[in-house]
């Protein structure tokens, strides 16, 4: 895809007229080129809420600043395992990041966090 866009930018140059590529899997593939940004400006978003959150209810910026730490490193491990079990970033698996940004600091054991999770944000997740 991006042979296909130099190539049509040196014919359009050469022939002074606006060519683009096309293809039906293009538009599948556009999200490969940016899914990395995309993914640490949304991880950026949901951890710096979660400080801000944080710092408003706890008034502690030492207690803020270890809560975002470990936020952090369990977006770490959760892409460390992704790599161990070869799941590629894609669209679903840069969703289910975040989600894990907001299941990290919901309370409750880890089924009633799933339950809490799924029932908010499942919906608009699953359509």
């Amino acid at each position: 895809m991006r042979a296909a866009r130099e190539f049509s930018a040196r014919i359009s140059d050469s022939l002074k007229i606006e060519i683009f590529p096309y293809s039906v899997f293009y538009m599948f593939f556009e999200q490969y080129l940016h899914i990395w940004k995309t993914a640490l400006i949304n991880l950026a978003i949901a951890i710096g809420a979660v400080f801000i959150v944080c710092l408003v209810i706890t008034g502690s910026f030492w207690s803020s600043s270890i809560i975002l730490l470990v936020l952090a490193m369990v977006v770490v491990d959760l892409m460390g395992v992704m790599t161990i079990l070869n799941i590629q970033l894609n669209a679903l698996s840069v969703v289910n990041l975040v989600m894990s940004v907001g299941i990290a600091v919901a309370s409750g054991d880890r089924d009633q966090r799933a339950k809490e999770a799924l029932s908010t944000m499942g919906a608009s997740v699953f359509r």
